[in-house]
């Protein structure tokens, strides 16, 4: 076919004006599988409540909670179930429990969103700065099982006693 001068043609031929730089072949759209709204983490007690909005998701599998405290190493918190196929608004919500133990000023949170081929992207880097305290001694879990983990966050901590069910000391 005849193709009017100054013009071009795409991949299926049809007539395209040139003079713009073309990388190539984009036409169609891509669809990405996850169309993320938003992304927020607050603290509640010393639990952190990571919540997130969908506005369409397309063979998604899974959300991967990270955390880091400097922001650059991140560690896996949880993981939450994708909805695979949506095409309206969906919200999540994670609980990171007793993260403000961990020995930080800030905490850093990210998505990493999974697809059910292996592909994955990242959100946005989000942080939360946790309050500061004197001094504070937090144990986990709770109630205790088989041992436990002490916490000590402050200044000035010289001796910690502990007690069992009968008010025995053990330590």
């Amino acid at each position: 076919s005849l193709v009017p001068a100054g013009t071009t043609t795409d991949i299926a031929g049809n007539a395209r004006i040139a003079g713009n730089v073309d990388m190539g072949a984009y036409e169609g759209s891509t669809v990405l599988p996850v169309r993320l709204l938003d992304f927020n983490v607050t603290l509640g007690d010393n639990d952190v409540i990571a919540r997130w909005t969908t506005a369409m998701e397309a063979n998604s599998d899974y959300f991967e909670i990270q955390y880091a405290t400097d922001g650059i190493h991140f560690s896996k918190a949880g993981q939450t179930a994708a909805a695979g196929q949506s095409n309206g608004l969906l919200s999540y919500s994670f609980i990171h429990r007793n993260a403000a133990a961990l020995p930080t000023s800030i905490l850093y949170y990210r998505l990493k969103q999974m697809d059910k081929d292996g592909v994955f992207t990242y959100s946005k880097i989000v942080a939360l700065s946790l309050p500061e305290v004197s001094e504070k001694i937090l144990y986990y879990p709770n109630p205790v099982a088989r041992g436990t983990l002490l916490l000590f966050k402050g200044k000035g901590i010289e001796q910690v006693s502990l007690f069992n069910i009968f008010g025995e000391c053990a330590s």
